[in-house]
């Protein structure tokens, strides 16, 4: 991480790792295996020293590239090769104004869920997270992706779900799980 201190505590930090991979070689990532990872700064003057001096460090490390996996890339003076899509959606409304806000076709697909029996379980345990991480293993596979490792998930497990910073919600259609979704939980957000 890089971080700045002021007389007021923490104004910046700009999480990254080193990746090294044999098929893309020494690389910077905002956080591996997550698909935003924005960086906090009180100024953003800071945050674009904070990314020049990440280049540096990078480029002294012998990194190929870096990956920055957040909104804010765009004004940071680097050239994107690749642009993905977020949704956010406020959950400050009524559950029945945000179902009727989804399209018709979603709205259906629920209401059909319901109507078989689809259940679904909150939970923070090991086992929910090892069944996650089977259709997360099943999924990557299709695309053509590796998986993550199980040892990333034992350690999401040890420093997020167990402190309660995170849910895993399970999808079930008479016994078998059908759907799954990690869930982390920072403040009033949860990605």
């Amino acid at each position: 991480y890089l971080v700045q201190f002021d007389t007021q505590g923490v104004s910046l930090v700009l999480p990254g790792m080193e990746v090294r991979s044999c098929f893309t070689g020494a690389r910077g990532v905002s956080l591996p295996f997550t698909d935003r990872c924005e960086p906090f700064s009180r100024d953003d003057g800071l945050l674009q020293e904070a990314r020049a001096r990440a280049l540096e460090h990078g480029r002294a490390a012998g990194w190929r590239f870096i990956e920055w996996r957040d909104v804010c890339v765009a004004n940071s003076g680097c050239p994107a090769y690749e642009t993905h899509l977020t949704h956010d959606i406020s959950l400050e409304k009524s559950e029945e104004e945000l179902f009727s806000a989804l399209h018709a076709t979603n709205r259906t697909s629920i209401r059909k869920a319901v109507r078989q029996g689809v259940t679904i379980s909150i939970d923070r345990s090991m086992d929910s997270l090892a069944s996650f991480y089977q259709l997360n293993c099943l999924t990557r596979r299709r695309h053509g992706i590796p998986p993550q490792p199980f040892c990333f998930f034992t350690k999401v497990h040890q420093h997020i779900l167990s402190r309660g910073l995170g849910v895993v919600a399970i999808a079930a259609h008479a016994g078998p799980i059908v759907a799954a979704a990690e869930y982390m939980l920072f403040g009033p957000h949860a990605t």
